[in-house]
């Protein structure tokens, strides 16, 4: 704790008249003082003893200010005396630990203890400077179930839109799926959160219908792709797009490949603005990639590491009401409808609206059942 005196010894009274402006010295003497705690950076390990300082209020309480940071002193962790806790200790990139813990009755957390060891029994508080920063915990029930969980997790469903395709790039013909997950700035992945629908890449314009084609196999459509993710969840700094494409030879013969693009795209707010140019670097996946069958895990009773991998032993997953899903879905009725057109090309393939029917990506993308 710090304790700063500060003595004033005058201040000055401004007076405006008309044009003229004129000032009085008012004397006084009065003494401030301003307290705040200073936590330390650095340190020697070995006579300096501080717990975990990454809990962050959420709201003012009598103690604390909305935004400061605490100690890790919380009851959200919900421990029981009769769940004994088992803990497991992992190194993290940038020299922090990780500590892991399972009960068998809360879902399995990770904590990251925010420091570093370094030579000579110092240490190091790591930031991690991002949206949310990956080594501090909101003091709300529901986010901090969030940012301690092992695996990650979303509390917004994103909403995909296509914005077009338009020429200037160097995507491949073909017809393009696009798979997205949300990431933190150390790299970890959410499973897959949303799919866009089919996005149709040809040769040639969609205002002179006869210049289109489908192309063959990997032909360069000179074409980039745009598509916009809303309603995404501010814990999360990037998100990540994979892709499946299908695409034929001359045989006509169906082939579909998945892919990764090697770059982040940054999260703005709750939007995230995405062009495809076709020249970014990506990385071939299988398609058991794309359809992979995630693990969750509700609880779990023992764990170990192995090769810098951890395995959780029974585990029990999180019950997923079938039989009311069920029921729901019987309880939607389908029904035909239209609200706008989607264009008319008359035999000169000229289409006086612009819209130019199902030459147009867009009407394909939206007005084009399966």
């Amino acid at each position: 704790m710090y304790c700063i005196a500060v003595q004033m010894c005058g201040k000055m009274r401004v007076t405006i008249s008309s044009s003229k402006i004129s000032t009085t010295n008012i004397p006084f003497n009065q003494v401030f003082q301003v307290k705040f705690n200073k936590y330390n950076q650095e340190g020697n390990i070995v006579y300096e003893y501080n717990p975990f300082h990454n809990l962050r209020i959420m709201s003012d309480t009598d103690e604390h200010k909305a935004g400061e940071l605490v100690d890790f002193d919380t009851n959200l962790l919900q421990f029981s005396l009769h769940h004994p806790v088992n803990i497991e200790c992992q190194p993290s990139y940038d020299g922090s630990v990780n500590i892991i813990l399972i009960d068998d009755i809360n879902s399995p957390k990770l904590i990251n203890s925010r420091f570093t060891c370094l030579e000579n029994n110092t240490y190091k508080v790591v930031e991690r400077y991002k949206n949310n920063n990956t080594n501090i915990y909101r003091d709300d029930s529901i986010m901090f179930d969030l940012d301690t969980s092992l695996y990650k997790r979303i509390t917004k469903i994103p909403v995909v839109k296509f914005v077009g395709v338009e020429p200037g790039g160097s995507n491949k013909v073909g017809n393009y799926n696009y798979y997205f997950t949300l990431s933190d700035v150390d790299g970890n992945e959410t499973d897959f959160v949303a799919e866009s629908g089919t996005v149709c890449c040809y040769i040639g314009s969609v205002n002179s219908p006869t210049s289109i084609r489908g192309g063959i196999m990997d032909e360069d459509s000179n074409k980039l792709i745009k598509l916009s993710l809303e309603n995404l969840d501010t814990a999360y700094d990037y998100v990540k797009v994979y892709y499946t494409r299908t695409t034929a030879g001359q045989d006509g013969q169906l082939v579909t490949t998945a892919h990764k693009i090697e770059r982040d795209f940054v999260i703005k707010s709750t939007t995230c603005d995405i062009t495809i140019s076709g020249y970014d670097s990506v990385t071939d996946i299988s398609l058991e990639a794309i359809n992979a069958q995630y693990f969750l895990a509700s609880t779990a009773k023992a764990q170990c590491q192995c090769q810098n991998r951890l395995f959780l032993g029974n585990i029990s997953r999180p019950e997923i009401p079938y039989k009311e899903l069920k029921d729901l879905a019987l309880r939607f009725i389908p029904k035909i409808y239209m609200s706008d057109s989607v264009g008319y090309v008359n035999s000169e393939y000229v289409d006086s609206t612009g819209q130019y029917e199902y030459y147009n990506p867009w009407n394909i993308y939206y007005r084009l059942g399966y």
